[in-house]
């Protein structure tokens, strides 16, 4: 099965999102450079925990887009600023098995 065209476009609305800054300590380009080059791995898990927040109905239409890229961005405050997130992360939610 393949996904469906709205979770093809939340996907590539928050891929997009995340590289242009709007997750991220601000929106200058320099910050977001000074972000992916701290933590390298930083895009990958926060698309990992914006996957595993991600809920669809049964005919396959986003139902939280912007609570799982609010919980992204929690994530990269918590890297950036060390601001603790609520509630924490767990390992799954981070991809970690």
């Amino acid at each position: 099965m393949k996904l469906g065209i709205d979770v093809q476009n939340a996907i590539s609305w928050f891929a997009h999102a995340l590289i242009a800054g709007k997750l991220g300590p601000d929106d200058s380009r320099y910050s977001r450079d000074q972000l992916f080059l701290k933590h390298p791995g930083i895009v990958g898990q926060a698309m990992a925990i914006f996957l595993y927040r991600l809920e669809m109905d049964e005919d396959g239409r986003v139902l939280n887009h912007e609570e799982a890229e609010d919980r992204v961005r929690q994530y990269i405050e918590w890297k950036e600023f060390g601001v603790k997130p609520e509630p924490p992360f767990g390992n799954e939610e981070l991809g970690i098995r």
